[in-house]
Parts: structure tokens; sequence; C-alpha cells
């Protein structure tokens, strides 16, 4: 772990490679989701590969072979194992390497901060509708639950055994807060009204 990590399994990739002769050559794209390559040829018969964000552990350009960048990964085997694994890849230039590090540095950083936002949001919130009910604690938008993305958090649809998702109506949240519903004595009336009035000023914000 740390620093120079990489350096021995980066020296067993490259002599195994015969000094990146030997590897296929690949388009690789940097993004939030994390590593994303591809064969470079048209038509090639050999898969894909994606990196996502939260399971990459450490990255660096190499000291020894400055134009390899090089990447620890957590991949999950069998019985939910983890293994830790090192992947390289042979750029153009040694200024690249060393950018593509501190491009993926600085995005994991990013989307881990955001994580732990929203993870502090989102406890702060169940903690209060615990604490007094959730009339009294606006609901969020459905709006922005549908549209916020934490890149940290691996995609659905890329997860095992994820859940099928299925639509949200609308309307039956609304119904809720509806000026036909039955809302019982007036005081809890009162504080149903409030909370639907805070509920419409976070949607316009």
């Amino acid at each position: 772990k740390g620093e120079g990590c990489t350096e021995e399994a980066v020296g067993k990739i490259w002599a195994k490679s015969e000094a990146g002769a030997g590897g296929a050559k690949m388009k690789l794209t940097l993004g939030p989701q994390g590593i994303r390559m591809v064969p470079s040829e048209k038509g090639a018969r050999r898969p894909g590969h994606a990196y996502l964000l939260h399971r990459i552990t450490y990255c660096a350009a190499d000291r020894r072979h400055p134009k390899v960048f090089a990447w620890v990964y957590r991949h999950q085997v069998k019985n939910k194992a983890v293994v830790l694994r090192c992947h390289a890849v042979l750029v153009s230039k040694a200024d690249k390497a060393r950018a593509m590090a501190l491009l993926l540095y600085q995005t994991s950083a990013s989307a881990f901060s955001e994580f732990k936002r929203l993870k502090r949001q989102s406890d702060f919130r169940h903690v209060q509708q615990q604490l007094l009910g959730e009339a009294f604690v606006p609901l969020v938008p459905l709006r922005r639950l549908l549209n916020a993305k934490c890149p940290y958090r691996p995609p659905a649809e890329r997860a095992r055994c994820a859940p099928r998702l299925s639509s949200i109506l609308e309307e039956e949240e609304d119904e809720a807060f509806g000026p036909g519903a039955s809302l019982g004595d007036p005081g809890r009336a009162a504080v149903l009204r409030l909370a639907s009035d805070m509920r419409g000023c976070s949607l316009r914000g």
C-alpha cells in the first residue's frame, strides 16, 4: 500500500509484455465513473474493460518506466472475496502518464468528498425524521432523487444481483399533500400544509 506499491507488479508486467511490445492496443478513457478501455481497432474481438472509480485504490505513473500508468483495482471474486490486482498501460509520453494519474486522483477525491456529503445529509435527515416525525421534515423532491448522481457509487445496472428498478408514480406522493386529502384535526392539517410548502420551496430551488 502507498507510494511505490505498484513498482514490483509493473516490473513483472513489463517483462511479461516484452517491454510493452506484446500488449494489445486499447483506447483508454478516464471519466467520473472510472477507467474504461476498449480495443482501438474496429471489429476487434478483444473485450472491453471497465474499472469503477470506487474500486480503484491507488494510481501512479511508474518511476522506473515513466510512460507506464498503473492502478490497483479491487476485484470481487467468488464468495464475495476481494483480490487486489495491479493493471498498467503504456502511453506515448511520460507527461501523459503523470497527467492521467493526477486526473484520476482528483476525480476520485472529488467523488469521495461528494459521497460523504450526501451520506451526512441522508443521515441527518433520517435522524430528524426519527425525532420529529416525517410530517415535520420535508421530503426530498422526487426530481432531485432521480437526478442525483454520485460517481463514487457503482451504477445500479453494473452491480451484481442489482434489483430491477420500477417507475415511481408522482401522483401518489402528491395526493398525500393535496387539498382533497383527509388530514384530520386542524393542528395536523397546518403542519402538513407547512411541510408541503417547504417541499414546494425546495423544488423551486
